[in-house]
């Protein structure tokens, strides 16, 4: 048995990897430390020797029990908003149906889960936004579970659609009002604004570009091509309000 390391985009985490009876056990690289990973390894293989000599047994999953191993593979994986928007949905979700054995849980006591949230937010003449969230976040959980356990159970989120919602028309501002807006801005303000119309990248791309990131000719933006994927970087040539900028860190 052995403990492994990677060097992940929120620093070092660790997992597990040891063979028992002719198969091989792996972690996801979640743990903190080497020796909360393990810890990890040490209950997996006890459970493993339970196993081999009484049988396999069902061992109970409750319902927040499975939350938590969920929003620490989040936490590391994905960006810490999307980890926030989850857990306060999955604890929301935990609140009303209670910690269950996630066996037992029903597409029934989803649907009335997302049925008395909806009427909530109806009140407050909220749109359905946070119904069709948490309901994303509660059908990630159960592919989660049912991959990471090897559960011979189906989804029982699958099959419920998401809650209609009212679809705005964006408006789109004419060059004239735009400019209007432009003279207000201070220096580094206006810097940022230039950027993003020559370049045409997202907002989000042009904050995090860093002066490490511009070559002589290009520079390299990254960006996501779907929500909470990893970022993919992408070659841009260097639009001339920022040719001959120098400096250390963000460039804005």
């Amino acid at each position: 048995m052995a403990t492994y390391y990677r060097k992940l985009r929120k620093g070092i985490r660790f997992y597990y990897k040891f063979d028992f009876n002719s198969k091989t056990y792996y972690s996801k690289c979640i743990y903190h430390s080497k020796r909360e990973a393990q810890q990890a390894e040490r209950e997996k293989y006890n459970f493993l020797e339970e196993e081999k000599r009484f049988g396999k047994q069902d061992k109970p999953l409750l319902l927040c029990s499975v939350i938590d191993d969920r929003l620490k593979y989040l936490s590391v994986k994905y960006s810490e908003k999307h980890k926030q928007d989850s857990e306060y949905h999955l604890n929301r979700f935990a609140c009303f149906i209670g910690n269950q054995e996630i066996r037992e849980i029903t597409r029934k006591e989803i649907e009335d889960f997302l049925l008395d949230y909806s009427e909530k937010l109806k009140k407050n003449e909220v749109d359905n936004y946070q119904v069709n969230s948490a309901l994303k976040n509660i059908k990630s959980l159960f592919n989660y579970i049912i991959d990471s356990y090897d559960l011979v159970i189906r989804n029982p989120a699958r099959k419920i659609k998401p809650y209609s919602v009212k679809r705005m028309l964006k408006y789109i501002p004419p060059d004239s009002e735009i400019n209007k807006v432009r003279e207000y801005f201070n220096p580094r303000q206006k810097l940022l604004f230039d950027f993003v119309l020559s370049s045409g990248c997202r907002i989000n791309e042009a904050l995090n570009l860093s002066f490490e990131d511009i070559n002589e000719s290009y520079l390299i933006l990254y960006t996501r091509k779907s929500k909470n994927s990893d970022r993919v970087p992408r070659k841009v040539e260097i639009p001339d309000c920022i040719k001959g900028l120098t400096g250390k860190g963000r460039v804005f």
